[in-house]
């Protein structure tokens, strides 16, 4: 991992892909949400996989609507899936229609 690391530091972007991809298998929850706070949106994706992997569902849910709120659009569009596969249709439909101001 360190010489992963290295690289990620001299900027290959193909090795900070596979590092968060190591993280995310690895369960480095901490380590994975300072990617996504950092901008990275790989780790955004693998952090909320793995936080609904886990049951921690409302944790993924508030880093989607964080990042919704940022104009990221796949975060718009995950969370209205996430929310739909937890049974929180209402919810979604709203969402999906109208966006997060209306949530």
């Amino acid at each position: 991992m360190d010489e992963l690391r290295e690289r990620v530091n001299a900027g290959d972007g193909h090795a900070t892909r596979r590092l968060v991809a190591l993280l995310a298998e690895q369960g480095r929850v901490d380590e994975l949400r300072e990617w996504a706070k950092a901008g990275d949106l790989y780790a955004v994706r693998r952090l909320v996989e793995l936080l609904t992997k886990h049951g921690r569902v409302e944790e993924a849910l508030a880093i989607l609507r964080e990042r919704a709120n940022a104009d990221d659009w796949y975060a718009a569009g995950r969370l209205v899936e996430l929310l739909a596969e937890h049974g929180r249709v209402d919810e979604a439909e709203r969402i999906r229609r109208y966006g997060l101001a209306a949530d």
